[in-house]
């Protein structure tokens, strides 16, 4: 009977390592605010992150930059790029676009949606990440949008306010 319980010991601590293991490959911060057990709950228990007013994680709060957005929207195409994600639809017009992320362990598909929305600050980028298959990313979308945030902010040369 003992030998059972070392199997389910075993069982329980290969799971934890590769849950961990899983969410430290797709490189979302786990021990940012607001803490790693409701970080961990997100990453396990949807499938989309999405930018917004006041978000309880600080890297999916809407930025706002002090340019227009008809000078921001040539940094979408161009972040976009760089991290290899093919532009599926991009509206000049208003200043949006779709993009398709893969991720780099098991080459999932996830779907992005850029906006640069003008409003008294200047212009904020609203983004949407969502995996297409699954119920749970492991903090993939989270990721997606700081590598894109951090890549449309040096291209485009500019500083959230």
């Amino acid at each position: 009977m003992r030998w059972i319980g070392k199997i389910v010991t075993t069982l329980l601590i290969l799971l934890f390592v590769l849950v961990i293991g899983g969410v430290a490959w797709t490189g979302a911060p786990v021990f940012a605010e607001p803490g790693s057990l409701s970080r961990l709950y997100r990453y396990f228990s949807s499938n989309t992150a999405e930018t917004a007013h006041g978000h309880p994680f600080p890297e999916l709060r809407v930025r706002c930059y002090r340019e227009t957005p008809e000078v921001l929207f040539q940094a979408v195409a161009k972040a976009a790029r760089e991290l290899d994600w093919r532009v599926a639809e991009s509206r000049p017009g208003a200043y949006s676009a779709d993009a398709v992320a893969t991720t780099s362990l098991l080459r999932f598909r996830d779907d992005v949606t850029i906006e640069l929305r003008p409003v008294d600050c200047g212009t904020e980028l609203w983004i949407v990440s969502s995996s297409r298959i699954g119920r749970a990313d492991l903090g993939a979308n989270v990721r997606h949008i700081m590598e894109f945030t951090e890549a449309f902010e040096r291209l485009a040369g500019v500083e959230p306010l």
